[in-house]
């Protein structure tokens, strides 16, 4: 279950915004090649388990996907994810 740090459940916009800011973070620390969604759930900002990121993103493609087209993704990771035969 993810909940706030005050124990409260998060509403499922604000669960997945706080999930894809996590995996924006893990994007830039480790590169797209390096992000898993267990570092996706320990870089979130409230209780999160790795089930939780797999159920709003079940395969690694959907958060590369996410990151990508977040209007946050840097020059870096869009460049990262065109090596990865992927396209911004």
């Amino acid at each position: 279950m993810t909940t706030s740090n005050n124990g409260n459940k998060l509403p499922y916009p604000q669960r997945r915004a706080m999930i894809v800011s996590a995996a924006m973070r893990v994007a830039e620390a480790r590169r797209l090649s390096g992000m898993s969604h267990d570092l996706v759930a320990e870089e979130c900002s409230a209780t999160t388990s790795t089930a939780t990121v797999r159920r709003f993103f079940p395969r690694m493609v959907d958060l590369f996907d996410v990151v990508i087209n977040d209007p946050r993704c840097t020059d870096e990771t869009a460049e990262q994810a065109r090596d990865m035969g992927m396209v911004k």
